[in-house]
């Protein structure tokens, strides 16, 4: 009997060492498993829409055009902001003094111009806005103040 207890206990380290072994080649086959998946689109893992992409090396910030149609009494301002790299992300109004703005709706990431027009409220006083562009890169320009 003694020669079995002893016989039981050396069979025992070895069932463990196996177990732990194949336990650890099943964790490093899934770790290579994830690794393949992962780099054939980190973004399944974060669930970002792949067209939402930020370029690394996009530092290029949002422009702003300002034109002053002279012949609309509608629109005092108009100003056109467009991002050529990631895309717009928001369009905010810092200062509107005797304006009023309208900002037209555009999606995340859009790379097409987005018009604001700017009206004065009472035509004989002067009038100010400011308007922070922002892209999905966290690049920002500061559109003004346009005095109109």
């Amino acid at each position: 009997m003694t020669f079995l207890a002893i016989n039981t206990k050396m069979k025992a380290p070895k069932r463990k060492r196996t177990f732990a072994i194949t336990l650890l080649f099943l964790a490093i086959l899934l770790s290579a498993l994830i690794l393949v998946v992962y780099f054939s689109n980190p973004n399944i893992f974060i669930g970002v829409d792949e067209r939402l992409l930020i370029q690394p090396f996009e530092t290029v910030p949002p422009a702003c055009n300002v034109t002053f149609p002279k012949n609309d009494i509608e629109t005092n301002l108009i100003i056109v902001i467009q991002d050529t790299g990631g895309g717009l992300d928001s369009i905010k109004l810092i200062k509107s003094v005797n304006s009023d703005v309208n900002i037209s709706k555009f999606s995340l990431g859009s790379n097409d111009p987005i018009s604001i027009t700017a009206v004065k409220e009472i035509q004989s006083r002067d009038s100010t806005i400011t308007l922070e562009a922002r892209d999905i890169s966290g690049n920002s320009n500061i559109c003004g103040p346009f005095n109109y």
